[in-house]
């Protein structure tokens, strides 16, 4: 995910989070030490980041990087429902969007657009209720709602199974095969409550390369 320009978050290994974590699970705990400290920011224009992620949705991070940049450019920098609501349907159609994000998108805008109060109303419910809320726009799933509650609302404990990057670093650090939703989730319920910021550790492996090298050459086989 792109990195928020939002309020800043640290997590050492005195955090209460990052000390649970390392207790409870010792795999996590070995990606913890490798790592070291966690920091990130939220993002906080979270129309603008929903509409990254319906882009993002089924690319790779590079090729959504590509496609959220020229939406960027088509907006002037300013990615507002009413911003891509003015842009010409072909307009996006040369950006590289495809005919069903640009519907999914346009949906979305529409719903911000009927309920301003919208993010607001959303950050009073629960991780399950927004997810609820979001997958009742065409073209959300539980994929996009997860990222969401992750990277825009910074909620402690949601476990993404549905992402390919997240199950990728899982299937290379627990060395399994064994990757349907139900093994996934029992799997990392010793997580919980703070199965966010594993996710966060999991995605720090892909970042930095660590997932093309053998468990054993960095000291976690």
């Amino acid at each position: 995910m792109l990195e928020g320009n939002g309020s800043l978050r640290t997590y050492t290994t005195r955090s209460k989070e990052i000390q649970f974590l390392s207790s409870n699970d010792e795999r996590i705990s070995s990606v913890i030490s490798l790592i070291g400290t966690l920091a990130y920011r939220i993002h906080n224009n979270h129309y603008s980041f929903m509409v990254k992620t319906i882009i993002g949705q089924s690319l790779s991070s590079k090729v959504a990087d590509i496609l959220v940049n020229r939406v960027e450019i088509l907006c002037k920098g300013c990615v507002t429902p009413q911003a891509m609501k003015n842009i010409d349907k072909s307009h996006l159609y040369s950006a590289g969007l495809s005919t069903a994000k640009i519907k999914y998108i346009e949906a979305f805008s529409d719903a911000v657009i009927e309920s301003p109060d919208y993010f607001m109303l959303l950050k009073n419910l629960s991780d399950q209720e927004i997810i609820d809320s979001l997958i009742k726009i065409h073209g959300i799933g539980s994929w996009s709602a997860k990222m969401f509650l992750i990277f825009a609302l910074d909620r402690k404990n949601v476990l993404p199974y549905e992402d390919g990057a997240f199950i990728k670093a899982y299937s290379w650090l627990y060395n399994s095969n064994k990757l349907d939703f139900k093994s996934v989730e029992a799997n990392c319920a010793k997580w919980r409550p703070y199965s966010s910021i594993a996710t966060r550790y999991m995605y720090k492996l892909l970042d930095y390369g660590y997932t093309k090298s053998n468990l054993r050459d960095i000291g976690l086989g």
